[in-house]
């Protein structure tokens, strides 16, 4: 079999007619230019003198004149650029028959030649990448990576709407339920009732020290949304491997001791209770990545690949700090500012709510409360700066060194440091940390009725 590469340059798609047609539309009838310059510029065009002769009708108009002939051979009288744009060819738009009905139906072609150009160039920049010898093949691969999903994700022009286009979404969320944004519960219903859910498109930041349970709660959040719900989830784990993950949320459904399961002393009654979880949580909707120190990029790649084969409705990174940077940074809180920001890119771009464990430094523990406050957060700027809402965990029994018996469930409070979609404020729950699981301090059925704490 030939497994030659073909080095020969590709075939790129080009519309030479709809660009002439778009701009020789545009010339007869400016007007139109309002309603396709929201997507499209000058470099969707292929074609240099058409796309300068758009550019140029967009300044007439930004300056409140008519794009005609007078008008644009002032334009380019003074310019040396190229390619050059003589009379002779403002005449022969001028002259041809082309119609402005016809604008919007150019610029859809033009568009679309452009956004084939720009992947066929990415994958072949990707193959470029792969092929180098001097660059590591796992530096290729994330280059490569993140190649295609710029060229994929990419804004090439604003999209600006009016409130009066935009509040219809708003105003039939009141009365069709089929268009209101839908959250992800977190299975907390005081937690759910602060956050209002965790929205689609949010960023959200759980924050602790070490040994107060936050990967326990985002462990318990998935079984609540995937096994109990039945919701995809996916959980990229940096730090621990697939096969404990999937062991404590097994141990937490079947409410046996992770400890028993370690070190196989189950009884009868709790190896029957195991297997059964075991079995509904190899049923859920649940998906682990536990490759170590994945980058930004890459998470993001595996999200937006995710959402597509599965429909995810929520992805949890645990977590930031064992991330990686695509690239050398000049510091690591760069590095982390880059990670956040290929989080919440993944967030919006997929529509789904992305919770990112963190951790905090050590000024908690100068405090003579011990309570952590948001500016905790290591390399926090840019954390604080990107999160929809950060969570702070604390425990009173981590700091009394008080001897609680191992099935007694610690009291911890989830501070809402930032919500933007909400009210900040304290949350109780209760953490088991043999069963690697939170529990409501109030019973759900106490919290729907409107009984309990506030």
């Amino acid at each position: 079999m030939d497994r030659t590469v073909n080095h020969r340059e590709p075939t790129l798609p080009v519309v030479p007619e709809a660009e002439q047609g778009l701009v020789g539309s545009l010339l007869h009838d400016s007007a139109r230019a309002w309603d396709v310059r929201s997507t499209l510029t000058a470099d969707h065009f292929y074609e240099p003198k058409a796309a300068a002769i758009y550019t140029a009708i967009l300044h007439a108009l930004d300056a409140g004149q008519q794009p005609d002939l007078v008008t644009l051979v002032e334009y380019f009288r003074p310019r040396t650029q190229r390619p050059r744009i003589e009379v002779t060819d403002l005449v022969a738009y001028l002259e041809a028959e082309f119609s402005g009905d016809r604008a919007s139906d150019y610029a859809a072609l033009v568009r679309d030649a452009a956004d084939r150009r720009n992947l066929i160039l990415a994958a072949q920049a990707a193959i470029t990448a792969a092929q180098a010898p001097s660059i590591p093949t796992g530096s290729s691969r994330e280059r490569a990576d993140a190649i295609l999903l710029d060229t994929l994700t990419r804004r090439t022009c604003p999209r600006v709407v009016s409130a009066a286009e935009a509040m219809p979404e708003v105003e039939a969320a009141l009365d069709d339920p089929g268009t209101a944004v839908v959250p992800v519960k977190t299975g907390y219903a005081d937690l759910d009732r602060k956050l209002g859910g965790l929205q689609p498109g949010a960023l959200y930041v759980v924050a602790a020290r070490p040994s107060m349970g936050k990967s326990s709660l985002a462990t318990s959040i998935a079984q609540n949304v995937a096994v109990r719900s039945r919701q995809p989830v996916l959980i990229f784990s940096l730090e621990v491997p697939r096969r404990q993950v999937l062991t404590n949320i097994a141990c937490a459904e079947a409410k046996v001791p992770n400890t028993a399961v370690r070190d196989r002393r189950l009884d009868a009654a709790q190896r029957t209770r195991f297997l059964e979880a075991a079995g509904r949580v190899k049923e859920a909707p649940l998906f682990i990545d536990d490759t170590a120190r994945l980058t930004g990029t890459q998470i993001r790649s595996t999200i937006r690949l995710e959402c597509a084969r599965r429909e995810l409705r929520l992805a949890i990174v645990d977590y930031l700090q064992l991330a990686g940077g695509d690239r050398a940074a000049e510091s690591r809180e760069r590095e982390v500012a880059e990670i956040c920001a290929a989080l919440k890119q993944a967030a919006r771009e997929n529509n789904i709510p992305i919770v990112a464990l963190s951790q905090l430094n050590r000024a908690a523990e100068a405090r003579k409360d011990k309570k952590p406050v948001i500016s905790d957060l290591r390399e926090s700027g840019a954390i604080e700066q990107d999160a929809d809402a950060v969570l702070l965990l604390h425990r009173e029994d981590y700091y009394a060194q008080q001897q609680i018996p191992d099935e007694v469930g610690r009291p911890t409070t989830v501070c809402i440091a930032k919500n933007r979609n909400g009210p900040t404020g304290l949350v109780t729950l209760v953490f088991f940390p043999q069963l690697t699981r939170f529990e409501s301090c109030v019973p759900e059925h106490l919290l729907a009725s409107g009984a309990g704490p506030r």
